[in-house]
């Protein structure tokens, strides 16, 4: 999962406002006086939970800046192979025609008649107008890494549960006191950890820390 420390807040506060300008949110991300690891959780959390139909119109920056941050970072596409063959092999002294007639040949002229102007047909041929690509035709840009599992991250008694009610899975982890993030890290590590190993997306991992940082458990 890339964390907030990879991310310049500058970008991410441009996206933030790109996506709360568009109109497509029922309630814009809260972006004054957040700090950028809850904003950054924010952020993804509400791109993914939003209607597929809803996502297809997204701004393109917004949709860019989701897909960059939510990709695993040694992904990469495999490119094709390169075939660099040799040119075949041409002869050193290539054979030249003779284009020279011999001596005995003579060679007979040749006359052009040009049609009379009473047998010549002339016809307009008109060009045949190409197809516009009408803009609307676009194809939409696709968001990576939707969930397609309905995960549940639950913070109560000092614990924090995480349940996949379709996989019948749930684990609970036991919490440190709030204002410790030391002891935090190792706790909020295994319960990535357990939800990566169940299916769980690059949203549904900041979901989880938004989970956390709502009750008051800051890893940082």
């Amino acid at each position: 999962m890339i964390e907030f420390n990879d991310v310049k807040y500058t970008d991410l506060k441009k996206v933030v406002l790109s996506v709360n300008a568009s109109g497509l949110l029922t309630k814009n991300i809260r972006h004054v006086a957040v700090k950028g690891p809850k904003l950054y959780d924010d952020f993804i959390t509400t791109i993914e939970t939003l209607p597929d139909e809803t996502k297809l119109e997204l701004p393109e920056d917004v949709i860019d800046f989701f897909n960059l941050w939510i990709s695993d970072p040694d992904e990469e596409e495999s490119q094709p192979e390169l075939n660099f063959e040799k040119d075949p092999p041409q002869d050193s002294d290539p054979i030249e025609p003779d284009l020279e007639p011999a001596e005995d040949e003579i060679p007979t002229p040749v006359t052009e008649s040009k049609p009379k102007r009473k047998d010549l047909v002339t016809e307009t041929i008109k060009p045949t107008p190409a197809k516009e690509a009408s803009l609307e035709e676009k194809p939409k840009r696709k968001l990576k890494r939707l969930s397609t599992i309905v995960m549940s991250p639950k913070v109560e008694d000092g614990k924090l549960t995480i349940a996949f009610k379709s996989l019948d899975i749930s684990k609970s982890f036991k919490l440190p006191d709030i204002g410790n993030p030391n002891k935090l890290q190792p706790v909020r590590k295994a319960a990535m950890e357990f939800a990566t190993a169940n299916g769980a997306t690059k949203g549904q991992l900041c979901n989880i820390s938004k989970t956390l940082n709502m009750a008051g458990y800051y890893a940082r």
